[in-house]
């Protein structure tokens, strides 16, 4: 190999290494903020427990309860009590007896940064806040949901504060503050009858 050739080697071997770091940087990053996203819920977000419960045919709740001992503000967007947890692609439906979740129809979206009031949810110390999910068509197809089930809840907080000392200002620079808290969140209702 000539000299120039061997330039170019090295030149396009860096320019791949580059690339490579570039995209598993951003992998590792939080969607609002360019931060390493949390494995585990810490700090404040630690103490919101997300809980599924059955509610009667095609029908079921999620909810959040605060088991800290401050009030908690947090932006319901991709969260359990987001209205359209289930479109969003939150909740798996798991048939018993398989590993593989139903099909279900999520969409995705881009919502207007940054959130309005109504996007956010004061619980108190002790206190839950529920989000009722109808399961069907068109997110859900019916024939789908036939004999017993498990049902999983996953996402990752956007944003959680003490409500003490939070401030609408903050939804300016959410995930640039200390003061807001991220991390994922489970849960598993185990062999329901949908």
């Amino acid at each position: 190999m000539s000299r120039s050739q061997n330039t170019a080697l090295v030149f396009v071997a860096v320019a791949l290494l580059f690339l490579f770091w570039k995209n598993s940087a951003a992998a590792d990053s939080h969607p609002l903020t360019g931060s390493p996203a949390l494995t585990l819920a810490s700090g404040m977000a630690s103490n919101l427990e997300v809980s599924i419960r059955h509610a009667g045919e095609h029908k079921l709740v999620l909810g959040v309860t605060n088991t800290g001992d401050k009030p908690l503000t947090l932006i319901t967007w991709n969260s359990p009590l987001d209205p359209i947890a289930l479109k969003l692609g939150l909740v798996e439906l798991i048939p018993s007896g398989s590993s593989d979740p139903v099909q279900t129809n999520t969409i995705q979206v881009r919502r207007k940064m940054p959130p309005e009031s109504d996007s956010l949810v004061t619980i108190k110390p002790g206190e839950k806040e529920e989000n009722v999910l109808e399961l069907g068509e068109p997110v859900v197809p019916l024939d789908k949901l036939k004999g017993k089930m498990s049902v999983r809840c996953t996402g990752s907080w956007m944003g959680v504060w003490n409500a003490d000392e939070f401030k609408t200002e903050q939804l300016e620079s959410v995930g640039s503050t200390e003061e807001t808290q991220f991390g994922d969140f489970k849960a598993e209702l185990e062999s329901v009858e949908l």
